[in-house]
């Protein structure tokens, strides 16, 4: 009872946290949401944290990954290696909810 609790508590702040970004918000196409630089032959691995590899944590990082794990976007390969900051191979609503967090300078990786 304890852990789903906690899950609906850390739902609930993340959507009160992104309810107001996702407030105008259509569904859209992963291409709609990373940025445009386009990878070289030497492109390092997915940084932790930064889902639309602009090289910063922002909100619009934490806002895809909570769609992703909505499953209203699929990522590619290097978003979900970005995206999936606990490591255990799913980009989950507390990925979301930690990379929210490290955005917001409340917490680190």
């Amino acid at each position: 009872m304890k852990k789903w609790k906690g899950l609906l508590i850390g739902a609930a702040m993340l959507a009160v946290s992104i309810v107001p970004v996702f407030a105008n918000v259509a569904v859209e196409s992963v291409s709609d949401q990373v940025s445009d630089s386009k990878p070289s032959t030497t492109d390092p691995v997915a940084l932790k944290g930064d889902v639309d590899g602009d090289g910063e944590i922002k909100l619009k990082d934490a806002q895809l990954a909570l769609k992703f794990s909505l499953n209203l976007l699929a990522p590619t390969d290097k978003q979900k290696a970005a995206a999936d900051v606990d490591g255990n191979g799913k980009v989950e609503l507390k990925d979301a909810q930690k990379i929210l967090k490290v955005a917001l300078n409340l917490a680190t990786f």
